[in-house]
């Protein structure tokens, strides 16, 4: 025992009622008591921390406070069953299924969706704070386009304006920009094919086609060759001018007033002006049918899409059109994207030397939007190609329950063997 008096550090504590230790406790730390010297058999164990309290004491998993001295206070555990507790998981995203956040992780390690522009990003990636003008779109920052509908009347390419689009520029309505094809011309902002590409009837001197329903005695033809003027009492029938009198006493076929047995490709019919079969075509003695042992080269030429999304909004950022590509599974064909655009052009081949049957099978055809991180669908259709699409345009229309989605335009035409 000291000679110099009680020893401030080793106080008496018989006769303190619990609530009283806490209060000991906070003050012994004030003082700069060592610690472990004021502790006693009769006091409950514990641990002393920094903060204020009201001196409430709690149920047996809480920790009981004291009055504050000198700013110090003490927390005392009052049940040796708590336990510290570990750091709670992120929130995550409610898209994500595999367990990790499927948007961005802001300052504070919360998941957040990613769509926003002060916490933008995808795969789990550090927000983003996206600085104006750029917004958040998809996860990515991206500043509005310097050149689009808003500006151009003529074709983006990239960000400049090509206010007079040319074949090797061509497009409209600030569209992006695209090459026409060897063949074809830019017609007001539009590739468009020569008429012997592309008509069905006759082309006239100007190069204007007379579609075949329209076909008559004065502009008389088939598959895109010049116009003729029928003669005397000849009438055109299947784009061939014949002679009514002919006809009538041909048991094959005529041309003009020539009768023909209407069993070779070049003059095929009966009883009838004869009709010309054309590659990929064969004659069974009346009509010119698609041969089943013809090879085709089929080519994606343009398309259009339709301009909004099912519910009602723009396919990309700033009102932006859709990245349109096309894939038709069978023939394991994916095509490029167009960027930024309802009216895509491709000209690209599909299939060369494929064979008529295959093409008569089903085919998936599935337009979709290509973006940064997840590809929209903008409408799958199995089509099967009818006879008349072979041997020129055809036209396919992707209208699932009625709605419309988007159109291909395909060029089918036989290999030259």
């Amino acid at each position: 025992m000291s000679t110099n008096g009680p020893d401030p550090c080793q106080p008496c504590l018989v006769g303190v009622r619990p609530q009283q230790l806490t209060w000991i406790f906070g003050a012994l730390i004030a003082a700069g008591c060592p610690a472990g010297e004021a502790t006693d058999t009769a006091a409950p164990t514990g641990t002393a921390s920094i903060g204020g309290s009201t001196g409430e004491t709690g149920d047996e998993t809480s920790t009981t406070t004291g009055p504050t001295s000198a700013g110090v206070t003490s927390a005392v555990p009052t049940s040796n069953s708590q336990t510290d507790s570990s750091p709670s998981d992120p929130t995550l995203d409610p898209s994500d299924t595999e367990g990790d956040c499927a948007g961005c992780i802001n300052a504070a390690g919360i998941c957040e969706s990613g769509e926003f522009d002060d916490a933008c990003g995808r795969g789990g990636s550090p927000c983003l704070d996206c600085e104006a003008p750029a917004v958040c779109a998809e996860g990515v920052c991206e500043s509005p386009p310097t050149c689009g509908p808003d500006n151009c009347d003529g074709c983006c390419d990239g960000d400049d304006c090509i206010a007079t689009p040319n074949d090797d520029a061509c497009g409209a309505g600030g569209d992006e920009c695209t090459p026409c094809d060897a063949d074809a011309t830019c017609i007001e902002g539009a590739c468009e094919l020569p008429c012997e590409d592309t008509c069905f009837g006759c082309c006239t001197a100007e190069g204007v086609c007379v579609e075949d329903g329209d076909s008559n005695d004065d502009a008389c033809g088939f598959l895109g060759l010049q116009c003729e003027a029928c003669t005397g009492d000849q009438i055109c029938d299947f784009g061939v001018c014949s002679s009514p009198g002919c006809i009538e006493t041909c048991d094959g076929c005529c041309v003009g007033d020539t009768c023909y047995d209407g069993f070779d490709n070049s003059a095929c019919g009966f009883e009838e002006t004869c009709e010309v079969c054309v590659d990929g075509q064969t004659c069974d003695s009346i009509d010119c049918v698609l041969s089943t042992t013809a090879q085709w080269q089929v080519v994606l030429l343009d398309g259009e899409i339709v301009p909004t999304q099912p519910g009602g909004g723009t396919w990309d950022a700033f009102d932006g059109a859709p990245d349109p590509y096309l894939d038709i599974a069978e023939l394991e064909f994916i095509s490029s994207f167009v960027d930024n655009t309802v009216d895509p052009v491709w000209n690209e081949t599909i299939a060369i030397g494929i064979m008529t049957l295959d093409l008569l099978d089903p085919l998936t055809f599935r337009m979709r939007d290509s973006d940064i991180l997840v590809d929209q669908e903008i409408g799958t259709c199995v089509i099967e190609l009818p006879d008349e699409a072979f041997g020129g345009l055809y036209e396919v229309d992707c209208s699932p329950d009625g709605d419309f989605a988007f159109s291909v335009l395909l060029s089918i035409q036989p290999v030259q063997k």
